[in-house]
């Protein structure tokens, strides 16, 4: 019995003894000389003169919790013995405890076997009728070790009940299969109609998704071209919409391999993460952006253009046409040009040339963060 009992001195005559209730110990307190219950302090009171006869009481009651520690590791460890020499008694014979379906291992020191198999409403309650747990983190049922017995006796009704759930799943699984099956002969058959400028895009021998966001296919050749009528998007597909009139033709292909779909997936995710990288680069600069808007200066008109190091530059032609923006290290500043200079332009907002223009001192982490960002949208 394993509680923690508190002793304090509430004043100079009186102890204050507190513990969870736990009616064997009430029963005990009660023993000493003049204990009553404080309901406000949720606590015996006990006098001081009797600390010797409390100290021996809380001695005995830790002797008492060594003894049962002692009992209850002996217990686990004969229990834990047993276990294993049925594992080994079975071993001997060319048996095993586990099923094809229901795997179960050895007592772990801490007197439990784990068993994990699929989930059977049935099992599950003779699993439970045997003491088992549902462990969440290892997915798995624990079972004590003193059960090993009962739970090889249950072995066959436990498989019996599990194999037929695994079945199910398999007959299911078989079907999938073979319905994907039909569907893959299907496509085989199937032909694409597609505007003929697509061709040079879409290309032959690699993995594709057509239509856009199918399933991976191989284009293999392309048929005659011909005009697109006014019906043919109604007839094949809403991706013909709008080219009407339009040089189309036949597009054929087989389904893509698993190879061949492998190496498309890892050139999309390839694609997918620099977009997500370019995206952050965007995202970042924009901030910058709105850093030296906000904190940098804004140079009166007529300041000359600067001369200096372009950290990037959104388009290189921004004071022809105007638009675009670009970053320039002019020794210890640093400039964020943003092109203002085109048709349809306010002309009289611009402080330098057909530009509009914020400097701030250069930090050493901003002009490193600008060279990244350069590097990853260029």
């Amino acid at each position: 019995m394993r509680v923690q009992i508190k002793v304090i001195e509430v004043d100079e005559k009186t102890l204050a003894i507190s513990f969870p209730y736990v009616a064997t110990l009430v029963a005990q307190v009660k023993q000493l000389p003049g204990a009553k219950f404080d309901g406000s302090r949720r606590a015996w009171l006990v006098s001081k003169r009797y600390r010797k006869r409390v100290d021996a009481w809380l001695e005995q009651l830790r002797e008492t919790e060594k003894e049962e520690a002692e009992r209850e590791r002996e217990a686990l460890k004969q229990a834990i013995a047993h276990a294993n020499a049925l594992f080994d008694a079975l071993h001997e014979r060319g048996e095993k405890m586990s099923t094809p379906h229901v795997a179960v291992m050895r007592p772990r020191f801490d007197g439990l076997m784990m068993v994990r198999c699929e989930y059977q409403e049935e099992a599950v309650a003779i699993l439970k009728s045997l003491g088992a747990h549902w462990s969440k983190d290892d997915r798995r049922w624990e079972i004590p070790a003193t059960q090993v017995e009962a739970l090889h006796a249950a072995m066959p009704d436990l498989e019996r009940l599990v194999a037929a759930v695994v079945e199910a799943h398999e007959q299911e699984k078989r079907e999938r299969e073979e319905e994907q099956r039909q569907r893959r002969i299907e496509r085989d058959r199937r032909r694409y109609l597609i505007p003929l400028r697509w061709t040079t895009e879409l290309g032959t021998g690699h993995p594709v998704r057509f239509p856009q966001g199918g399933a991976p296919v191989v284009i293999e050749g392309y048929g005659k071209a011909f005009r697109c009528s006014d019906d043919a998007p109604s007839l094949w597909g809403s991706h013909l919409l709008g080219h009407e009139g339009e040089m189309v033709c036949y597009a054929y292909h087989r389904p893509a391999t698993d190879d061949e779909v492998s190496a498309l997936e890892q050139r999309e995710m390839a694609e997918k993460a620099r977009a997500t990288l370019r995206a952050a680069a965007r995202k970042a600069e924009q901030e910058l952006v709105e850093r030296i808007r906000s904190e940098g200066e804004y140079p009166s008109k007529g300041t000359r253009y600067p001369q200096g190091e372009i950290l990037y530059a959104h388009r290189p032609d921004l004071r022809i046409y105007g638009g675009g923006h670009e970053w320039m290290l002019s020794g210890q500043t640093l400039w964020y040009l943003e092109g203002h200079g085109g048709d349809g332009d306010d002309w009289s907002a611009n402080n330098l040339p057909s530009t509009r223009a914020w400097r701030m001192p250069a930090e050493p982490e901003t002009i490193t963060a600008l060279r990244h960002i350069a590097d990853v949208l260029k």
